[in-house]
C-alpha cells in the first residue's frame, strides 16, 4: 500500500508545527476517549443491529441500523467505513455510541455483504458508489432529517465523489483520514490483482496476505490489513480495484461547495498528515481537526469524534469541545 507524496501538486511541507498538541489538549483527547471506552457487543453480531438491504443499481448493498430505546442525541449517524473492510474492525467506532444514538452502518458494494449480479459490465468504483450513497440516504430517509454523515478512509473517497457530483446534500459531512486518490496497493500488488483470475486469488489469500504485510511493524496496522486481505469477496475486490486504479479526484476538490469537516489523528506510514491539511485546503468551505492518539485507538477517535457531532444540530456547526482542536486553513 503507497500513497502518493504528490498532494494536490503540493510538495510535502516538513514543518509539522501546525500539529504539535499542548499537554492540556493531549489530556483532553485522552478523556473523550476515556468516555468512549465503553463495554458494548459487537455491533455486526447477529441480532444486535437490524440488517437491511437496499436495492441499487445491479444489485443489493448492506446497512446495519441502530435505534436505542432511548436516544440521548439530537440525530443519526450515517457511517461509511473503508475499502473493504470487515465489519468488526470497525467495532471501536461505535462503542461511543451504541446504545445512545440512532446509526446506519452502510457497506459499498465492493464489500462482502453486497448483492451483486456478476456480469462483465458490472461497476464497483469509486463514482458507483457515490450514486449507491444518494439511493440509500433516499431509502433511509435521511435527505428529509437532520443527520450526521461520517466516513473513514474509502468511505471518504465515496462521499467526496458525491458532493462533487452534487448527488446529495448533507446536513454536517465529517470524514476521518479520507482518500482522494487510490492509495490501496504498491503497483506490482496492483498489477498482480489486476491480471490474476478470481478463482485464484481465494485460495491463495494467505501468500497475499503476507505480500502485504512484509515489512511491516505496527501490529494494529497488521490487524487491519489482515481484515482488509481476507475480509473481501475475490472477484469484487480484483474488479474494484482494477476500475479504481486511475480514481484521482485532488484536482477536483474544489468544486465541493458544502462545509465538510475533515478530521486526522494517529501518523502511520499511509496517512501523511499534511495530505489531509492539503485537501481540506482545497475544499472552498473545508474545515480541519487534528486529534493526534495512539494508532489502537484509531477507529475510537474517529467514533468519538461522530458521537459529539451527534450530539448537536446542523445549525451548531462544529461542536463546542472539538473547537480547540480545529486547525485553521490558510487559503
Amino acid at each position: 500500500m503507497i500513497y502518493s507524496q504528490r498532494l494536490l501538486g503540493v510538495t510535502m511541507d516538513n514543518n509539522n508545527d501546525i500539529f504539535n498538541l499542548t499537554e492540556e489538549q493531549e489530556k483532553r483527547i485522552s478523556t473523550f476517549l476515556d468516555n468512549g471506552r465503553r463495554d458494548t457487543p459487537l455491533f455486526c453480531e447477529e441480532g444486535v443491529n437490524e440488517e437491511i438491504f437496499i436495492p441499487v443499481k445491479d444489485g443489493e448493498v448492506r446497512v446495519l441500523h441502530h435505534k436505542p430505546e432511548k436516544i440521548t442525541t439530537k440525530r443519526p449517524i450515517l457511517f461509511l467505513p473503508g475499502f473493504v473492510a470487515a465489519p468488526w474492525t470497525w467495532n471501536d467506532f461505535h462503542r461511543p455510541h451504541h446504545g445512545f444514538a440512532e446509526y446506519y452502518y452502510f457497506e459499498t458494494r465492493e464489500k462482502k455483504s453486497s448483492k451483486m449480479n456478476k456480469h462483465r459490465k458490472i461497476q464497483l468504483s469509486i463514482k458507483q458508489s457515490a450514486v449507491d450513497l444518494a439511493d440509500v440516504i433516499e431509502h433511509l430517509g435521511l435527505n428529509k432529517k437532520d443527520y450526521v454523515l461520517a466516513s473513514a478512509s474509502y468511505g471518504g473517497g465515496v462521499i467526496f465523489q458525491a458532493l462533487i457530483d452534487k448527488l446529495i446534500k448533507p446536513p454536517t459531512t465529517y470524514s476521518f483520514d479520507p482518500i482522494a486518490e487510490w492509495i490501496y496497493g504498491s503497483p506490482f500488488t496492483n498489477a498482480f490483482i489486476r491480471f490474476t483470475p478470481g478463482f485464484i486469488l481465494g485460495p491463495f489469500r494467505t501468500i497475499f496476505t503476507k505480500m502485504f504485510l512484509a515489512g511491516m511493524k505496527n501490529q494494529s496496522q497488521k490487524n487491519r490489513m489482515i481484515a482488509f486481505v481476507q475480509g473481501g469477496e475475490p472477484w469484487k475486490f480484483k474488479k474494484s480495484t482494477r476500475q479504481n486504479l486511475q480514481w484521482d479526484i485532488r484536482e477536483e476538490l474544489s468544486e465541493i461547495d458544502t462545509e465538510l469537516f475533515i478530521a486526522h489523528g494517529p501518523l502511520d506510514k499511509y496517512h501523511p498528515r499534511m495530505a489531509y491539511y492539503n485537501f481540506t485546503k482545497a475544499i472552498p468551505k473545508g474545515r480541519f481537526i487534528f486529534m493526534n492518539t495512539t494508532d489502537e485507538d484509531r477507529e475510537l477517535l474517529a467514533g468519538v469524534i461522530a458521537t459529539e457531532f451527534a450530539k448537536i444540530t446542523k445549525n451548531d456547526g462544529l461542536p463546542k469541545c472539538l473547537e480547540q482542536f480545529e486547525i485553521k486553513i490558510e487559503r
